[in-house]
């Protein structure tokens, strides 16, 4: 648009009103002692001049493309905010953007410690909780663990002694995140108690010689026989059900002496 003073016989350029390309982005952000910064894009063919605004009333000394707020730990700093960016052919407001600060998520039940034998399963857990969504990340030492891992709990399956040591969880949410205690998981090697002692079911029967042992539940055993102590011979295979396991070997009668041990393979 061009205006013409034909008095003074001069003419002055005004050109058209300023365009915002990228608008201010809202913002959640923790109540850490942190700048956050809201700025904005504009094309204009003339000089510019901006006035932020917060909450509808314009903030001293808010006069660039860009503002920045100090967030203070009082959570009083939440806000809407925008811009009024003018030049010489008008003006132009931007969209709204919002400011939303608020603690970081809090834990209020930390991963326990657990010991387990070789083979058996655990599961880590953390209770959390934030006004915001929460999302978590289980590690191992320092190093992230993949898949499975991004849930309030870690299970973990078949362990083995590699699996042993600290894990721990970061907690997060827009406002900040959170950091778990170490949860240390030690893997001893199962300990099986063979009892041949009578009792109901026990001892030699007329279905053959039966006997119990403990055994971590899920763990596969092998129960071997032998006349001599030297040589032993696989009767019975299985996974443990429960804790307690028995067994009858049907062969017994057949022997005048025999003894038993039961092994745990890796």
């Amino acid at each position: 648009m061009l205006f013409c003073l034909f008095l003074a016989r001069t003419c002055v350029a005004i050109g058209p009103p300023p365009v915002i390309t990228v608008q201010p982005s809202s913002v959640n952000a923790p109540l850490l002692g942190i700048d956050v910064t809201f700025s904005v894009t504009v094309s204009s063919q003339t000089t510019l001049t901006y006035q932020w605004f917060r909450d509808g009333s314009p903030i001293a000394g808010a006069n660039s493309s860009s503002y920045s707020i100090f967030l203070t730990l009082l959570g009083t700093d939440s806000g809407t905010f925008f811009v009024k960016v003018t030049n010489a052919g008008g003006s132009v407001i931007s969209s709204n953007a919002y400011l939303n600060s608020g603690p970081p998520p809090s834990i209020t039940a930390q991963p326990q410690s657990q010991g387990v034998a070789k083979g058996q399963n655990v599961s880590l857990s953390v209770v959390a909780s934030s006004t915001l969504a929460l999302s978590y990340q289980w590690y191992f030492g320092s190093s992230k663990l993949g898949s499975g891992s991004t849930g309030a709990t870690l299970n973990l399956s078949n362990l083995g002694a590699s699996s042993a040591g600290g894990y721990s969880v970061v907690v997060s949410c827009d406002y900040g995140s959170v950091t778990s205690a170490v949860a240390s998981v030690t893997v001893t090697n199962p300990v099986v108690t063979l009892s041949a002692a009578p009792g109901e079911g026990m001892g030699m029967t007329s279905t053959g010689f039966s006997f119990q042992f403990s055994v971590p539940t899920g763990q596969t055993y092998i129960v071997l026989a032998s006349t001599d102590l030297l040589n032993w011979a696989p009767v019975y295979t299985n996974v443990a059900a429960s804790a307690t396991v028995a067994v009858t070997d049907a062969s017994a009668a057949s022997f005048t002496k025999r003894y038993y041990r039961v092994i745990l393979p890796q």
